[in-house]
């Protein structure tokens, strides 16, 4: 045999095996999404994270912007909510932020600031479609009930629309 036949014997061979693998992957179940392979904001986890000692304990993104945010601290102070911020990962801290309607949490009792039967309702952006993920840096603005001091927290969410 040539080398000219070899190598057309070699292609051939790599080919039908990549075909193989293809089918193999198509029968059980396992093809790739190629649609969404360049999408990386897909392939973020629902996440939401704070600064030390706070944490989100639930969350639910609606599909018109609407969040439910079920937070908890453990500062060793009572916290009053003063405000909450969502705004698009990346853009900074705003300018402005909404009232939480007075919510009190307590350390280590967590409660709803927004949505969920809490007073008041933040908006991250105008909505989208549901099973869309989107990015969003969430923002907490309180006062220690006790001392009187005022803080900022904030971290990163991560939600899809439901």
């Amino acid at each position: 045999m040539d080398l000219k036949n070899l190598f057309i014997l070699l292609f051939l061979t790599v080919g039908l095996l990549g075909i193989a693998i293809f089918a193999t992957m198509l029968a059980t179940g396992t093809e790739m999404n190629f649609g969404n392979l360049l999408n990386f904001s897909l392939a973020r986890n629902p996440s939401c994270t704070l600064s030390p000692g706070w944490n989100c304990n639930a969350f639910r993104l609606h599909p018109d912007g609407s969040l439910d945010l079920k937070l908890g601290q453990v500062t060793g102070h009572t916290a009053r909510i003063d405000g909450l911020a969502c705004v698009p990962r990346g853009s900074g801290e705003p300018s402005s932020h909404a009232s939480a309607g007075g919510v009190t949490l307590y350390s280590a009792a967590p409660g709803f600031v927004s949505g969920g039967g809490a007073p008041a309702t933040i908006r991250c952006g105008s909505g989208g479609k549901p099973g869309d993920i989107s990015e969003w840096e969430l923002y907490v603005y309180y006062t220690e009930t006790d001392t009187h001091q005022s803080h900022k927290v904030s971290g990163e969410l991560v939600a899809k629309y439901e």
